[in-house]
């Protein structure tokens, strides 16, 4: 909205200056655009749909994105329990790997003491 008043005031100065680029003295600047705002309301009006337009679009779209990096983060984390359950299931395959070896070393010592 700011944006569209902003043009309304730089298009009102812009076609008051004369072709060698001098500006023409500032009341014959301002009071042809506070007529002209006047009869510009619709003008204004649609501007502000537009503007409202934009901004509703540009909510739907942050909404959009904050969808897919939720669903993304859903993602990782599903990814991650997995990838730990593996890991979880790698490291006790190997601590009984272990144990076995302990529980036969304990038996090789057990046998070398009673001989």
């Amino acid at each position: 909205m700011a944006d569209c008043f902003l043009a309304g005031v730089i298009r009102a100065i812009r076609t008051r200056r004369s072709d060698n680029g001098n500006s023409r003295p500032a009341q014959s600047i301002i009071t042809p655009f506070y007529t002209s705002n006047i009869t510009s309301h619709s003008n204004l009006q649609c501007n502000l749909e537009q503007g409202l337009n934009e901004v509703k679009d540009i909510k739907d779209q942050l909404q959009k994105l904050r969808d897919i990096v939720e669903q993304e983060s859903v993602r990782a984390e599903d990814e991650t329990k997995e990838s730990l359950i593996r890991e979880n299931d790698a490291l006790r395959r190997q601590l009984i790997e272990q144990d076995n070896i302990i529980k036969a070393l304990k038996q090789q010592i057990a046998l070398l003491k009673s001989t």
